[in-house]
């Protein structure tokens, strides 16, 4: 047993001597740090410790960014993230420290694909809701100075470790200098955007932990060539 925001619905018996896989989930009705205490059942004589302390913390969805990755210390930033959903070892997003491919400071991000296969390279925001004036502005580049341009597309996730929820709004070209992006929100997503937050329904069991209504700004590396290094920076 275990007390919202977390559950755990396993149901099974764990024989002395085995062990089992069990998930817990964590779904909080508002941001904040969170801390909980799973306790197993035992049935008959038992020596040692049956509780598992749990904790999690949640953050509320933002309107705006400026970001610059200058905080860093060439670590990414709270509630920013990389995804490679195919788990390809070859690939990577991470903070850069470098000047010469930073548009301001030292620091930026690289979305780097080790392979052709680039479907799943993502940088992404914190969880957002009524973006400013219904848009993002960043600046780009590549550092492939034998090619003209190459291909970032831009979108929401609506779910963060999941490349498949990947809804895209534009694809643009980055060339080898850096570019100031200022891209719109598409009609379709405008009208929707009060629902683009962390609200859940109350309750004491696991239909109550429904899933929230928030979905994450994402960058998708998108060039079918490999070894590809793009940059981004400055994300506002």
């Amino acid at each position: 047993s275990i007390d919202l925001p977390f559950y755990c619905d396993f149901n099974g018996t764990i024989n002395s001597g085995a062990s089992a896989e069990m998930v817990v989930y964590f779904r909080p009705q508002n941001s904040g740090s969170f801390a909980a205490t799973l306790t197993l059942d035992i049935v008959g004589t038992f020596a040692g410790d049956n509780s598992i302390e749990v904790n999690g913390a949640a953050y509320a969805p933002v309107a705006s960014f400026n970001q610059g990755f200058e905080d860093s210390d060439g670590r990414m930033p709270v509630r920013w993230s990389g995804l490679i959903s195919n788990g390809s070892p070859l690939h990577k997003v991470s903070v850069y420290n470098s000047a010469s491919y930073a548009h301001n400071g030292s620091y930026s991000v690289e979305l780097y694909n080790g392979t052709t296969d680039s479907t799943g390279i993502f940088l992404i925001s914190p969880a957002v809701t009524e973006l400013a004036a219904n848009r993002v502005v960043f600046w780009g580049r590549h550092r492939e100075g034998n090619l003209d341009t190459l291909a970032l597309t831009v979108g929401l996730l609506s779910e963060r470790y999941s490349g498949e929820s990947f809804e895209p709004w534009q694809t643009i070209g980055l060339t080898k200098d850096y570019q100031r992006f200022v891209l719109t929100l598409p009609e379709s997503e405008k009208g929707s955007q009060q629902r683009l937050n962390t609200g859940l329904t109350g309750g004491s069991d696991k239909s109550a932990l429904q899933t929230p209504a928030v979905k994450f700004l994402a960058f998708k590396h998108a060039q079918e060539t490999s070894s590809d290094n793009y940059h981004l920076d400055d994300i506002e």
